[in-house]
């Protein structure tokens, strides 16, 4: 869903890799747009999408620099878990990998059982 996401983008593609790996799933894509108005559109992915909750898009600049919030004034993610900076969860290990898996486990079964009953 995030990748059709991605490619309503007015944005020209130059090429699209995506890969699985020991982390999960990845996908690097080569464009020729505005890194800044990129990087909005991946936080509305990361924000209003169900899935998009649960990834980390990051856009780098033409020189490999990477595109944070805190470059376009936005705020920072919030933790799944206590909603605290996810930047400093995550550096810091508050949590563990299991508690991490366990909460998206259930979210994504509680989004399954909604998707079911509102057919």
């Amino acid at each position: 869903m995030a990748l059709d996401e991605i490619k309503k983008i007015d944005i020209k593609f130059l090429k699209i890799e995506t890969y699985e790996v020991p982390s999960g799933y990845e996908a690097l894509f080569a464009v020729i747009s505005n890194p800044l108005d990129l990087k909005f559109k991946a936080m509305e992915i990361e924000q209003s999408s169900f899935l998009g909750r649960f990834m980390d898009i990051d856009i780098l600049d033409n020189s490999y620099t990477i595109i944070t919030r805190e470059d376009i004034k936005a705020p920072q993610r919030r933790c799944f878990l206590c909603q605290n900076s996810a930047k400093i969860c995550a550096r810091s290990r508050k949590h563990s990998i299991y508690e991490l898996l366990n909460f998206i486990h259930n979210q994504v079964k509680k989004h399954e059982k909604n998707c079911r009953y509102s057919i």
